[in-house]
């Protein structure tokens, strides 16, 4: 008996390892990916040096290769959404020493902004709990194209996405530092005529987090400048300073 159930326990460490393990890339791989981020992912352009780079496309190619994309609307999936989108999920999750988002594993791609029965609206992204992520490619492209408006449709899906896997019904002190810090200042938007961020913010909290993630990744120095407390709280979240990295790589 105690055989048997040490084959199960040796079964399910095996099972599970190889289930988060990452792929040997060869040199000719890590190169192709290295010269095709630096000209289409600005983020994988600021990493500081070779080893946070091959960490970069590791993670990137085991996201690539776990989820599945699913066509809608005549979309055609092509391997630069493959490629693009799994960047976009080792961005935000980049900080953290494990792999996230494990969960979320079905990417459906409209070509365009799309009708929901749900919001009974047109929409450009949606998100939910049952592990499905649905985006508007237009609009992806869109947010990577000007990453200084501080809108950025694939960052606030996987923010709302990274709030469920990670956060939601855990008890992480750096999450509820956050929500102490963003609640007070959720609070304050709603009675200011101005505030630092887009006007959607004030949706409601969950939508207070994505737009909070768009801001960081697109414009850290502003929101370090504007809203301190907010800032850093976030750094603590995403376990990245977003700030630091942008300013090394300008001196760099």
């Amino acid at each position: 008996m105690e055989i048997a159930i040490a084959l199960i326990i040796l079964v399910y460490i095996l099972v599970k390892f190889q289930a988060f393990s990452f792929r040997y890339i060869s040199k000719k791989e890590y190169e192709h990916y290295h010269d095709y981020l630096s000209k289409r992912f600005r983020y994988y352009c600021i990493l500081i040096d070779d080893k946070e780079r091959k960490k970069f496309i590791k993670r990137m190619l085991y996201m690539k290769d776990k989820k599945q994309f699913y066509s809608r609307e005549g979309t055609v999936i092509s391997e630069d959404m493959r490629i693009l989108f799994s960047a976009a999920f080792t961005q935000i999750t980049f900080g953290y020493d494990k792999v996230q988002l494990y969960n979320f594993d079905e990417v459906y791609i409209y070509p365009k902004t799309f009708y929901s029965r749900l919001v009974g609206a047109e929409v450009k992204g949606l998100t939910f709990k049952n592990g499905r992520i649905h985006l508007s490619w237009e609009d992806f492209l869109n947010g990577y194209i000007d990453e200084e408006d501080n809108i950025n449709l694939a960052l606030h899906e996987l923010a709302h996405a990274l709030y469920v896997d990670r956060f939601a019904g855990y008890s992480l002190p750096e999450w509820e530092h956050w929500e102490n810090i963003a609640t007070e200042e959720f609070n304050r938007m709603r009675n200011v005529d101005d505030h630092h961020f887009r006007e959607y913010a004030e949706t409601n909290m969950n939508e207070f987090w994505a737009v909070c993630v768009e801001n960081f990744f697109e414009q850290p120095h502003s929101l370090r400048e504007k809203l301190p407390h907010l800032y850093f709280a976030t750094v603590g979240v995403l376990k990245q300073d977003m700030a630091v990295r942008k300013l090394s790589a300008t001196n760099s």
